[in-house]
C-alpha cells in the first residue's frame, strides 16, 4: 500500500465511477481497476459493489474510505507543517467560498491579506456552503468562508459577521412606489406581502438566493414573478437599477464606500444569516491559514485604504 492507493479509493468513492475517477487521477481505467483489486485482496474485503447504476461502497468500503481520508489528511498536514518549518516561499492557500465571493467583505479580506503576505498564492473556488464544507473535510481546501449551519462536528469555525437578505426595488417601478408611499415608515422593514406579483430577478436554481425567494413564496403564500436569472450580483443589481426587475441580494454586496440605490430590509425572521470562517478540527493550520483566520475575525473593523 502507498499513499496513492488511498487517494484512488477515495476518488472513486467521491465520483461513484471508475471512469470519472481515472480521468480525475490522470491514469488509465484498467490500471485503476487492477490497483483496486490488489487493495481489496490485500485487505480481504470488497470495497465497491458494481451494478448497472454505477459504483457504490460496501459496508467495509465505507469503513475503508473513512480511514483512508484520515490518512490523506494526515499526510497533507505533515507536508504543511514541514513547509512551515522550512519557511518555503510561494505558498498556496486554498480558499473555498460561496456566493459570498461577490461581496465587498471578501474582496477586502483577500486584498488585506495579500498586502501583508504578497508571496502567498491563492487558489479560490466557489460553490454551495455544503459543498465547501465537504471539500474542507476531504482536505481539498484549507479554509472555507461560507454561511452556517455546519454539516459536521469535525469542523471548527468562527462567525465573522452577520449578513442579511435585502430588497432592491426596480428603479421607477411599482414596488419602489409602494415603499416610498409608506411615508414615515420608509425605513421600516418591507412587509413580504408588498412583494406580491412584482417582477423579480434572482440567481439561478440551486443557489441560496433562489432558495430564499422560493421559501418566501411558500411560507407567505405570495407569488413573485421571477422573470430574469443571473448568477452575477452586479447583473442582478443592474437589472434593478435599469428598472427591469426588483431583486434580493445580500447586504454584504454593498460597499459602504460606494453609492448605491436604496435597499431595504425584509420583514422576515429568516432574513438574517451568519457568515463563518471554517477549518477542519484536527488539521494542522499553517502560518498563512492562522493569519487569514485572524484577519477574518476583524473583518467588521477593516477599512479599505
Amino acid at each position: 500500500m502507498n499513499i496513492d492507493d488511498y487517494r484512488y479509493i477515495t476518488t472513486i468513492a467521491e465520483f461513484g465511477s471508475f471512469t470519472k475517477a481515472a480521468q480525475e487521477l490522470f491514469i488509465a481505467q484498467p490500471s485503476l481497476s487492477q490497483r483496486v483489486k490488489h487493495i481489496e485482496k490485500a485487505y480481504g474485503i470488497n470495497i465497491f459493489s458494481r451494478d448497472a447504476k454505477g459504483v457504490s461502497l460496501t459496508k467495509e468500503g465505507a469503513c475503508f474510505v473513512k480511514y483512508a481520508q484520515a490518512i490523506l489528511n494526515s499526510e497533507s498536514d505533515l507536508r504543511r507543517e514541514l513547509a512551515d518549518m522550512q519557511s518555503i516561499e510561494n505558498r498556496v492557500l486554498r480558499v473555498g467560498t460561496t456566493q459570498f465571493i461577490q461581496s465587498y467583505q471578501f474582496d477586502m479580506l483577500i486584498k488585506t491579506f495579500h498586502d501583508k503576505h504578497p508571496m502567498v498564492q491563492f487558489e479560490i473556488s466557489d460553490s454551495s456552503s455544503r459543498d465547501q464544507q465537504e471539500q474542507l473535510l476531504a482536505g481539498k481546501i484549507d479554509i472555507a468562508i461560507c454561511y452556517l449551519p455546519l454539516i459536521s462536528k469535525d469542523i471548527k469555525y468562527d462567525v465573522i459577521f452577520k449578513d442579511n437578505y435585502v430588497l432592491i426595488p426596480a428603479k421607477g417601478g411599482s414596488l419602489e412606489g409602494k415603499i416610498m408611499a409608506r411615508g414615515d415608515d420608509v425605513n421600516e422593514p418591507v412587509p413580504v406581502s408588498m412583494l406580491e406579483g412584482e417582477a423579480f430577478a434572482t440567481a439561478p436554481s440551486g443557489t441560496r438566493l433562489y432558495d430564499y425567494m422560493v421559501s418566501l413564496q411558500e411560507k407567505s403564500a405570495i407569488h413573485l414573478d421571477i422573470q430574469h436569472l443571473a448568477k452575477n450580483y452586479s447583473m442582478l443589481y443592474g437589472l434593478a437599477e435599469s428598472g427591469m426587475a426588483s431583486t434580493i441580494l445580500y447586504e454584504s454586496y454593498f460597499d459602504p464606500n460606494h453609492e448605491y440605490m436604496p435597499y431595504y430590509y425584509i420583514q422576515d425572521e429568516e432574513s438574517e444569516l451568519e457568515v463563518a470562517i471554517m477549518w477542519r478540527k484536527e488539521a494542522y493550520l499553517q502560518q498563512e491559514v492562522r493569519e487569514l483566520i485572524r484577519l477574518a475575525r476583524k473583518i467588521n473593523q477593516m477599512a479599505i485604504v
